[in-house]
């Protein structure tokens, strides 16, 4: 008899009690770990054995049918939290067990929950303020052991009237977190966005979520904090008048949601920063950063030259910001954040050196990073079976020819590397490819199509969302709808993503959604395009016009240059010559050639030049052996019903060999 579906709930119900149990064991298991390395004096970290550990999960994962990007996640997320709580053990170690935090504004703040996790292994007093000033003073008079302050939001920025107080307090800075904000608006009654009269928010939530808040139309009431937006609303139980608040006020309240996803940026997180009345010593075994505060001469190259005592010591800045003297119009001081424990003997001599090509060095304080670089899963590979590709000369003898691209010739700059969420292209970094199909088409689709890429080894998903169409009735993309499913899918699976943007007015919403902006070969020399793309933050795949020679790829990508961003990657996708065996010939010497002339990084498109998929893998292999920094293929899950370029799309299989191949392929 067939278990009822009760029956098999109940079931997973005690698998998943089991996991938690098997979580909380671990966690026992890694405070005594802890202590052992304490006793012995080891370094927390072992990378070799993460990295033993994640291929031997990832592999018995596989033979027992799971996906391999969802079991390595998993894992990430454990040994983070593990590395995470070993850190705090010891940065907290000389904490009293109960300690008073004074946090920013009332119950169900953000200020609060970052203050919970901050301190998670403590028992804590919490204390609201309704000022930022009133939290440093607190402090000050020993009314509160520690502070915590939000100093910076990744939409909007440095937090100035935090920053302000206290770097000129002589308050010291002893801890980081950082929290993902997810802005809801919310009310004490079921109410529709069109009958919305009325909104309390704080002024850095609306900051945030401008762009929605102003399209309602409707009256805008300043308060102090979130949490206290979220208390108003529920207290007044009027229609019409909604919080601008996170989940936690909403729970605390008792209030409903009315819309989310309201934030100008789906990517939003504050940085709070700890603060205390005095120093709190940082073990050398925890990652650490050092903020000061600096006060240069106000003459030409004072910034440089401090600037130059970290590049000599090879210290790695996390931020700087100019700050105003106080009474003392248009002078500035420097606040500057760096890798390195003051305890460390290399950042000692930095701080001496620095104090004397500066005014004065203000320490701010040494405090734990909680920031965990993820060791990456080793791949086997077979060095025995690659083949050697001669060395391309970094220059070319001059000839004497006055060249037009300035900026990016290899006269301007030996080599650029970019990098993309942590995937590097260009200079000695690894091969990069980027898959993905030809066009997003469902949700289905590119999912199943990023999963496999990942799986593969694809380092970047592509993904046509707009497509320039020889014929008007052709398959035009699914536009926003299908950026956000790319954005989503890549998310999902940890793989940056690229698509193409074909008109200047849809630079900033692809942007918005992209890591890689591609500038597609009949675009090549759409000036005003390649202007726009020149004036965002994002990179740019410059794709070579199919009857364009190098030189005009070169000048094509200087606009882009000479607009300010720095970022280009060209890309050789087949021209249009006599012959008609394939789509277009794969101009295989422009690799070498370019490569002697400039410093941007090449990459290699061999499906389109193709047209044929029979004919992309040799294309492939013959990219990486010609010194290509990487390709862009295309594949699909069924190229027969593919709305767009499917006779050219690699079958997954083929996309597998072909991965496996380029194992065996010097670069």
């Amino acid at each position: 008899m067939n278990a009822t579906i009760d029956e098999l709930r109940e079931s997973i119900d005690e698998i998943d009690l089991e996991i938690v149990r098997s979580l909380a064991k671990r966690k026992e298991i890694t405070s005594k770990i802890l202590e052992a390395k304490n006793e012995a004096d080891l370094k927390l970290r072992s990378e070799d054995r993460e990295a033993k550990l994640l291929s031997k999960v990832v592999a018995v994962g596989k033979q027992l049918g799971l996906d391999s990007h969802y079991v390595a996640n998993i894992f990430y997320e454990i040994l983070d939290d593990s590395l995470r709580q070993q850190f705090k053990s010891l940065s907290l170690k000389n904490c009293q067990d109960l300690v008073e935090v004074a946090y920013h504004g009332v119950s169900g703040s953000y200020c609060e929950l970052a203050a919970d996790r901050f301190f998670s292994k403590k028992k804590i007093i919490k204390k609201g303020y309704k000022t930022f000033d009133d939290i440093l003073e607190a402090i000050a008079d020993g009314s509160v052991k520690y502070g915590i302050l939000p100093v910076e939001n990744t939409l909007t920025g440095d937090i100035s009237e935090v920053m302000e107080p206290l770097t000129r307090s002589n308050l010291k800075i002893v801890g980081e977190e950082k929290l993902r904000i997810e802005h809801l608006l919310l009310s004490s009654e079921a109410c529709e966005l069109g009958n919305i009269k009325k909104v309390y928010c704080s002024s850095l939530a609306y900051r945030d979520c401008r762009n929605f808040i102003t399209r309602l139309g409707c009256e805008i009431e300043f308060v102090d904090d979130s949490a206290r937006a979220a208390q108003i609303v529920s207290e007044r139980k009027k229609i019409g008048e909604v919080a601008l608040a996170g989940v936690q006020a909403k729970d605390l309240y008792n209030l409903s949601e009315v819309a989310r996803d309201i934030a100008n940026s789906s990517e939003n997180f504050i940085r709070y920063l700890v603060v205390s009345k005095t120093e709190e010593p940082v073990d050398l075994r925890i990652p650490a950063k050092t903020a000061v505060m600096i006060g240069t001469n106000q003459v030409a190259g004072s910034l440089v030259d401090c600037l130059v005592v970290f590049k000599q010591r090879n210290i790695n800045l996390t931020k700087i910001e100019n700050r105003p003297v106080p009474n003392d119009p248009w002078q500035e001081m420097f606040y500057i954040e760096f890798e390195g424990n003051v305890l460390n003997d290399e950042v000692k001599n930095c701080l001496q050196e620095l104090s004397r090509c500066s005014k004065f060095v203000k320490m701010m304080g040494s405090f734990p990073s909680y920031d965990v670089v993820r060791t990456a899963i080793s791949q086997q590979q077979d060095a025995s079976s690659a083949t050697t590709a001669t060395a391309t000369p970094k220059k070319a003898e001059k000839a004497g020819k006055k060249v037009s691209y300035k900026l990016a010739s290899i006269d301007n700059k030996e080599t650029t590397v970019i990098d993309i969420r942590g995937v590097k292209i260009g200079g000695d970094n690894d091969y990069c490819v980027i898959a993905g199909p030809c066009s997003v088409e469902s949700e289905e689709q590119i999912m199943e199509c990023a999963k496999f890429a990942k799986e593969c080894g694809a380092k970047m998903l592509r993904g046509g969302c707009y497509k320039p169409r020889t014929s008007p009735y052709s398959f035009q993309g699914m536009g926003v709808d299908g950026l956000k499913l790319l954005n989503r899918a890549g998310k999902l699976y940890d793989l940056p993503v690229v698509t193409e943007v074909m008109a200047s007015e849809d630079v900033e919403v692809v942007s918005e959604y992209a890591d890689v902006l591609q500038i597609g070969a009949r675009n090549m020399q759409n000036f005003n395009l390649l202007k726009a793309v020149g004036t965002s933050i994002r990179p740019v795949l410059l794709k070579r016009g199919l009857s364009s020679s190098l030189e005009d790829l070169l000048n094509a990508a200087e606009y882009i240059l000479a607009h300010g961003n720095q970022q280009v990657i060209l890309c050789e996708r087949g021209i249009r010559t006599f012959e008609t065996a394939t789509r277009s010939t794969l101009d295989i010497s422009a690799v070498p050639v370019l490569k002697r002339i400039t410093h941007l990084p090449i990459i290699i498109d061999p499906s389109h030049a193709a047209g044929e998929r029979d004919l992309v893998p040799p294309l492939c292999y013959a990219a990486k052996a010609v010194g290509a920094h990487g390709m862009i293929v295309e594949f699909h899950p069924n190229p027969e019903q593919a709305l767009s370029d499917g006779p050219q799309a690699l079958l997954f299989p083929m996309l597998k060999e072909v991965m496996e191949h380029l194992d065996k392929v010097a670069n």
